[in-house]
This record gives structure tokens, C-alpha cells and sequence, in this order.
């Protein structure tokens, strides 16, 4: 039960909720949500979408950097994949990749509070990042929801992304260098997130709230600053 009255406060009050995982980090029940959530969303995207339809998506979103004919070899490459083989490796890539992803953060805090001098553990760095994570499952459940929602089976990925804020305000059109910018920049992931991860390295370190914020969005400011070099 204190695990998922935790799933309540790290909405309501995440730091009751950090308070009750530093005594007990327990992850497993967040973390396979969020890995679970993730791969059915995949696996409902591609049984609903037009797979022709994704094939062309995918290929244009890279076509100015390519050649006529190097277009139509990406294109004959993808179409070759069986449909249930591409959604079996996306399935199996979000899964996988947003584990490792979750263990290099803790990597990263661990490195942090070596240098701090804040003595956490592997373990409670984690916690942390896995806890501090849970609310991506908000924008999950609204791709699903847009997913469910779409009036056709020619749906962009895009519309997976619930909470990013190319979904939100239409930002770009898909030709524009911007469009992975502001497809990438979700709010649940870069903001929500960190501002969590700061609450709760403040309720286990005992740091300063700037302090924690400025560790808790290191971490987004340097991947997102990859993105703005890969998309422009």
C-alpha cells in the first residue's frame, strides 16, 4: 500500500512521496508501468496504422538530406520489414532504451552526489529517476487516447508523443528543422520530470531547492541542446 499511496503523491505531493521512497526505494511497480504503458502504445500505434502510409512518414522526415534514388532504397528497405517485425523492434527498442536511459541518470546522479558530498546510493539514485519519471506516463496515456481518438489509420508517430509541444500547439510542419525540436521537447519528460527529480534529491540530500533544481535539468539541457545541433 505505501507504494501505491506513492503513485498518488508523486502527482499530489511529490514530497511526501520522496519521503516515503528514501526509507523504502522501492521501483519495480513504477518502472514497469512506465516500460508497459510505453510498449502498448507502440503496439496500438502499429496495429492501427496504415503501414504504406508510416513507411512514406518515416522516409520524409530524412528526404532532404537524401538523394532521389536514396529515398526510394530507404523506402524498398522499410517495406521489406513485415510490419509485425518492425513493431516487434520498436516495441522491444522503447523498452530497452528507456531503461538504459533511466540507469544513466542514476549514473549521472550518483557521479553528482560523489561530488557533493551527498552520500546516496546507487539505489536511491534510481529510485529517484525512476519515481521522478513516473509522469510520463500522463503523456502516454494521451497518445493512447489520440491513438484511439484518430479518425483515420494514417497517423503521424507524432501523435504518440501526448504531452510534446509540437502535439500541443502545432508548432512546425514536418519539412521544417524545427519539427523534431519541438516533437522531442515533452513536457512530461524535460519539465515535469526534472522539476521532480529536484524535489526529491532535496528531500534525500537535504540541498538547496536551486541546487537541486539546476542538477535535477542538467541532463534535459544537454540532450536537448543535442537535438537542436541534430535537427538544425
Amino acid at each position: 500500500m505505501s507504494v501505491m499511496s506513492s503513485l498518488v503523491d508523486i502527482f499530489a505531493s511529490p514530497s511526501k512521496a520522496f519521503t516515503e521512497r528514501k526509507e523504502n526505494g522501492k521501483v519495480f511497480l513504477p518502472l514497469m508501468l512506465i516500460l508497459g504503458l510505453s510498449v502498448f502504445q507502440l503496439w496500438l500505434y502499429f496495429d492501427k496504422v496504415d503501414y504504406d502510409y508510416y513507411i512514406d512518414y518515416s522516409v520524409s522526415q530524412s528526404a532532404e538530406d537524401m538523394t532521389p534514388a536514396q529515398i526510394e532504397q530507404t523506402r524498398d528497405a522499410l517495406s521489406s520489414i513485415p510490419k509485425t517485425g518492425l513493431m516487434s523492434a520498436a516495441m522491444g527498442s522503447a523498452a530497452v532504451m528507456t531503461l538504459i536511459l533511466f540507469l544513466l541518470l542514476a549514473v549521472y546522479l550518483i557521479v553528482v552526489s560523489n561530488v557533493r558530498n551527498d552520500e546516496l546510493t546507487f539505489g536511491q539514485c534510481f529510485s529517484l529517476i525512476v519515481w521522478s519519471h513516473f509522469v510520463m506516463i500522463v503523456s502516454i496515456l494521451i497518445g493512447i487516447v489520440g491513438i484511439l481518438l484518430a479518425d483515420s489509420n494514417q497517423i503521424p508517430l507524432e501523435i504518440a508523443r501526448g504531452l510534446s509541444l509540437q502535439n500541443l500547439l502545432s508548432l512546425a510542419e514536418p519539412a521544417d528543422n524545427t519539427f523534431k525540436i519541438w516533437s522531442n521537447l515533452d513536457l512530461s519528460s524535460a519539465v515535469w520530470a526534472n522539476i521532480l527529480l529536484a524535489i526529491g534529491y532535496k528531500q534525500f540530500t537535504n540541498s538547496s531547492m536551486t541546487a537541486s533544481l539546476i542538477i535535477g535539468f542538467i541532463p534535459t539541457t544537454i540532450i536537448m541542446t543535442l537535438v537542436v545541433m541534430w535537427a538544425l
